[in-house]
Order: structure tokens, then C-alpha cells, then sequence
């Protein structure tokens, strides 16, 4: 990885280190997943890299249209991306009726955040680090998850 470092602003600061000009190949956003309610997984926040990719796809394909899907094989199974409420989630299991329990009208729904290396928006700044260490950092309000999920189409995937 190359050892440049770069600092993402962080309400208008420069002190939080990122890699800066990652290698030809390399991954240079990391996706971050939440359950359907915004909490926390029990398998963590890290996205499958197999998900990610797919859900880099999709933006770059379909863009910000709610009114698009794409299902795709997963190693976990079947998967649907689609965008609700300007933020992407991947989705499965059996098709509900949307609802607030179910915001994408399945049976499970996981939001994704997407974290770019270099400089962060203040949104995604804010919950940055909780994505990268939930186990040891507060975790933050839901409205703070939610903005920094919208980001999502202001980042170069």
C-alpha cells in the first residue's frame, strides 16, 4: 500500500490519516454495512467484498433511479440492490409490503456506507471511525448513519 498519507477533513480539520494513492488495483472506497433498523450487524460493518463490487456496479449503472434493482449470487445467496429513500441497500428473503419494518419491502435489508480513501465529507466523517472499530467506539445516531449513507453518490466508486 503506498505510505503517503492524506488527512480526510474532519469538520473543516485536517487530523484523521488515510491512505492517499493506493496502488493500481487497489480498493480505493471501503463499503460499510448496517442492519435494516441502522444498528449494528453481528457479523460487523464490513461489507463482503463480492457485495461490495456488485454495489459499485450498480451505482455506477443505474445511478440514484429508485425505480432500478439488480439481483446477483452472493456467497451468502441471492441478493437484490436497490436505492430507497437516496440511500443503496442490498436486500433478501421473501418481498414485504413496505412498511417502516420493512423500508425496501424485504425481509432483510442491510444500508451501505461507503467510505472513500483521502478526503471524507463531514458526514462521512462523523461515523468514519465507528465503521472502521465498532467494537471500541461509540456508536453514532441514526440520523448521522443515514447522512453519511446518502454520500454514497458523491464518491467515485
Amino acid at each position: 500500500m503506498g505510505s503517503q498519507l492524506a488527512r480526510c477533513r474532519k469538520n473543516g480539520n485536517e487530523d484523521a490519516e488515510a491512505q492517499e494513492d493506493p496502488p493500481s488495483g487497489a480498493t480505493t472506497v471501503a463499503y460499510y454495512k448496517l442492519e435494516h433498523s441502522w444498528g449494528l450487524s453481528r457479523t460487523g460493518t464490513s461489507l463482503d467484498t463480492g457485495m461490495a463490487v456488485a454495489v459499485a456496479e450498480f451505482i455506477k449503472t443505474h445511478g440514484q433511479d429508485d425505480s432500478k434493482s439488480h439481483t446477483f449470487q452472493s456467497q451468502y445467496g441471492e441478493r437484490t440492490i436497490k436505492v430507497v429513500d437516496n440511500c443503496v441497500c442490498l436486500n433478501w428473503g421473501p418481498q414485504r409490503d413496505t412498511s417502516e419494518l420493512f423500508p425496501a419491502g424485504y425481509r432483510h435489508t442491510q444500508w451501505v456506507i461507503a467510505v472513500p480513501r483521502g478526503q471524507c465529507t463531514k458526514n462521512i466523517e462523523a461515523v468514519k471511525r465507528w465503521l472502521e472499530l465498532p467494537e471500541t467506539e461509540p456508536m453514532p445516531l441514526k440520523t448521522f448513519l443515514q447522512d453519511a449513507a446518502k454520500e454514497i453518490w458523491t464518491i467515485k466508486h
